[in-house]
């Protein structure tokens, strides 16, 4: 997308069945507030993406190169720009995220809706793994991180929930 850059706006709204329409309306008129989040990653150039040059076949082989980088995986293993990240997503409203910590075997986030209509956040909890303390390299391919559980709310204006991701 070399031109989202002169666009004030883009909204995807993938296949939104019959009433897709009616949908994308009350977005743009401002009676719904969009809240979703990207499932996929678009890079800034199509070079960049991982089936680029292992497209098509060799005698009827197909080679798939990317190994375990799948997706959003790919980019961030070579630190590629992106144009939209995978979870990226904005909203007519605003989020603010605090107090990250750890309790037991729990990672507890604050999110509070500081813009001033009701919408919905998804939290996001991303995992990696750390090979730096036992001074071994895995013998498998890692991504940097994965999406490890997510959770979706609807604040009111000025609300704040602690999120609990763990058990």
């Amino acid at each position: 997308m070399p031109w989202r850059r002169m666009a004030k706006t883009i909204l995807h709204s993938w296949y939104g069945g019959n009433e897709a329409g009616n949908a994308v309306a009350d977005v743009i008129f401002g009676k719904a507030n969009p809240s979703g989040k990207l499932p996929v990653t678009f890079p800034s150039r199509l070079q960049d993406g991982p089936s680029f040059l292992s497209f098509g076949s060799d005698n009827g082989k197909i080679y798939y190169s990317e190994d375990v980088f799948v997706g959003h995986r790919w980019f961030e293993a070579r630190g590629i720009e992106l144009a939209f990240a995978f979870g990226h997503g904005l909203s007519y409203t605003t989020f603010s995220t605090s107090n990250i910590r750890m309790a037991d075997s729990k990672v507890l986030v604050d999110i509070k809706n500081t813009g001033s209509i009701v919408g919905g956040e998804v939290a996001m909890l991303y995992v990696s793994y750390d090979t730096t303390k036992s001074g071994k390299k895995s013998r498998f391919h890692r991504p940097v991180w994965t999406l490890a559980v997510f959770q979706k709310n609807v604040y009111g204006f000025c609300e704040e929930f602690q999120w609990e991701f763990g058990s």
